[in-house]
């Protein structure tokens, strides 16, 4: 039988009498993992494709795909992360708040489908958010998980894109649960 190992921090050394356990290492290394996945996202949306390659995804733009990011494209396409948009992948697109937070969601909790859609969709503070969005169900998860927060004054813009340094403050929020 396997235990699972823990780390203890430095400060068990200053306090003698307090252990302090941490993380385990499998739960770490999927954050670790996450965030790669998801920094690979974030470079490949805000860049410019100029090769093509051919990615073998049910996308019409597939041909627009740089061979760089083909397979990153397949992998989390074959895992319903990424789902097209109107049959298209639009690989030169910059991305908006809104496909962020669905791709976030469903990376941290492999709901690729619709069964879970509605248990989320009212649970956020936000105007511009309809419950009825497609993107609803994952800003909420994302809201009541601390990961994605609004612009001020109850607004979440959603179809505004998605800023690097707002991209990467998600993500460390996501490591951070």
């Amino acid at each position: 039988m396997a235990y699972p190992v823990h780390l203890i921090s430095a400060e068990k050394f200053r306090n003698p009498g307090k252990y302090i356990k941490e993380e385990t290492i499998p739960m770490r290394n999927l954050k670790k993992f996450l965030a790669l996945i998801l920094a690979m996202v974030m470079a490949f949306s805000m860049m410019m494709t100029a090769n093509a390659a051919h990615v073998g995804t049910q996308y019409s733009d597939e041909a627009d795909v740089t061979p760089a990011f083909s397979e990153a494209v397949e992998v989390l396409t074959g895992m319903g992360v990424f789902q097209g948009d109107s049959g298209s992948f639009r690989p030169a697109s910059n991305i908006p708040r809104a496909e962020v937070a669905v791709i976030i969601y469903r990376l941290a909790t492999g709901d690729t489908g619709t069964d879970k859609m509605d248990l989320y969709t009212t649970r956020h503070p936000f105007t511009d958010v309809r419950s009825d969005a497609w993107y609803a169900d994952s800003v909420a998860w994302a809201v009541e998980n601390g990961i994605m927060h609004g612009t001020g004054g109850g607004i979440l813009a959603p179809q505004g894109l998605a800023t690097r340094a707002q991209t990467a403050q998600m993500l460390k929020n996501l490591m951070e649960q």
